[in-house]
């Protein structure tokens, strides 16, 4: 049987509060390296407003916690950000996803469009949302990179 001590408890403690203060230094809230960040990379491939309240949602509630967010719209997603199109309200915040995704960006989330999709979709550069920006090989590469978690909606 084994006896903790005064002397034990205190080592356990201190143990403890190391983690925790590692963890804590490590919280990309508390600026760390942004190497070093995890980067969540939510994928988004549909216009069903369902998938994209709860992808949107997410990427928004993430990105409040401090983590960098990038969302990439496509297959049947791109239309989303296409101004053209009318869109209904998401039944949870009452906006429509076009109003969800232009509140992101004004927060720092990139939103990114696959530029074949769109054009399978009909959609031109005159009918994109301001702000969102072509899927490109910087893209590719925050999406391939060690640190980045991938969610798909």
């Amino acid at each position: 049987m084994v006896r903790f001590n005064r002397i034990s408890a205190l080592s356990a403690a201190l143990i403890f509060g190391v983690a925790v203060a590692a963890l804590c230094a490590a919280s990309p809230a508390l600026g760390a390296d942004k190497e070093q960040q995890t980067t969540l990379f939510v994928n988004l491939t549909s216009d069903d407003l369902w998938n994209c309240q709860m992808a949107l949602g997410y990427a928004e509630k993430v990105h409040e916690l401090g983590y960098p967010v990038v969302v990439f719209l496509n297959v049947r997603a791109v239309r989303l950000a296409d101004k053209n199109l009318p869109q209904p309200r998401m039944a949870l915040t009452g906006q429509t996803p076009r109003e969800a995704l232009t509140k992101l960006i004004e927060t720092g989330i990139t939103v990114y469009v696959c530029p074949s999709c769109a054009k399978q979709a009909g959609m031109t550069d005159e009918s994109w949302m301001a702000g969102v920006k072509l899927g490109d090989p910087d893209m590719v590469a925050i999406q391939m990179h060690p640190m980045t978690k991938l969610m798909s909606y």
